[in-house]
């Protein structure tokens, strides 16, 4: 049995502990100032379970993001241990979770999505090129800071394609349902395509306000995945462009061969292969279109408001309901 949660901050050598930022099933994630550099930063403190092989998991996680230095990815800084509890220092992040804005909003318009999937694969093509694949891509994992930048965040499930097996090994299906490729749902072997499937999930969510499936059933719902024909994008949502529909729809290939090469080949054609222009800058301000604006500041609508949060591991804090 896990220990209790403890209600005092903890002391941790070389960070000055300032807040809780949020609780998952995993851990806590504390506002931290490393006293060293004077920067203010996130430390994710893993509860005391009395698991190796989930202790192991954790130090896999930090292993994986740490490799991959890119604006478009949550930064991790370093990782080290307290009280025989592991901990990662990572970024801190001002962003609203793109999850967020789709359920207080509706879907977003075609330029937005367009620009928020283009700097997801610029993160992702980063990830792919030091061998790491994300293996849960979804909304609830991306964020948007107020100067217009996405993030991709919570690599608590990432894997090495050529790291240790054993942890994170396939034929062990771990990820999101909603979002998840066929290959990853049925265990099998995967490759930065299935991280591509994702985000394609992610933006048809985007465009047309739900996945392109649903079951309660985890199980029905992975076999949809594998098995079911894709409802067309522009039957969910008409005014979507076309080419817009069919590169999302190509992401979404059941079998990985006939989805985009590769994340430069997707960031091609979300940058203007398509036709749809990108903006220089996304941002969220009021209004009665549903969706995000163009060009604008980042403002706290009041729906939206206690969505802003300082964030590490969205997956831990914002899980579907």
């Amino acid at each position: 049995m896990a220990a209790p949660r403890p209600t005092v901050l903890p002391e941790v050598d070389g960070y000055r502990v300032e807040g809780v930022l949020g609780r998952g099933g995993s851990g806590v994630v504390y506002r931290v100032t490393d006293r060293r550099l004077g920067r203010s930063v996130a430390l994710k403190l893993l509860d005391d379970d009395g698991d190796p092989e989930g202790r192991e998991r954790f130090r896999i996680e930090a292993q994986a993001a740490a490799r991959i230095i890119h604006p478009n990815v949550v930064q991790v800084f370093g990782v080290g241990e307290h009280e025989g509890r592991p901990y990662i220092v990572m970024e801190l992040v001002d962003g609203l979770p793109v999850y967020d804005v789709l359920r207080a909003r509706g879907p977003l318009g075609p330029e937005a999505v367009a620009e928020i999937g283009a700097q997801v694969a610029e993160g992702l093509a980063a990830a792919a090129a030091v061998g790491v694949l994300h293996r849960d891509v979804k909304p609830h994992n991306l964020l948007i800071t107020d100067a217009g930048v996405v993030k991709l965040a919570d690599f608590g499930l990432a894997k090495l394609v050529n790291g240790p097996s054993g942890l994170t090994q396939d034929g062990t299906t771990m990820g999101t349902p909603h979002y998840m490729s066929p290959e990853q749902g049925q265990g099998q072997p995967l490759d930065h395509r299935s991280d591509q499937y994702a985000l394609g999930a992610t933006l048809y969510h985007l465009l047309t306000g739900a996945p392109p499936f649903h079951d309660d059933n985890a199980v029905a719902l992975l076999l949809k995945h594998a098995q079911a024909s894709l409802p067309p994008v522009l039957q969910r949502n008409p005014a979507c462009p076309e080419a817009l529909a069919q590169a999302v729809e190509r992401m979404l290939a059941k079998a990985p061969d006939d989805r985009f090469e590769d994340f430069e080949a997707v960031i091609g054609w979300l940058g203007g292969e398509s036709g749809i222009s990108r903006p220089e800058r996304i941002g969220i301000q009021g209004g009665s279109n549903g969706g995000l604006l163009m060009g604008a500041t980042l403002v706290q609508h009041p729906e939206l408001a206690k969505a802003v949060v300082s964030f590490v591991g969205i997956y831990d804090m914002l899980r579907v309901e």
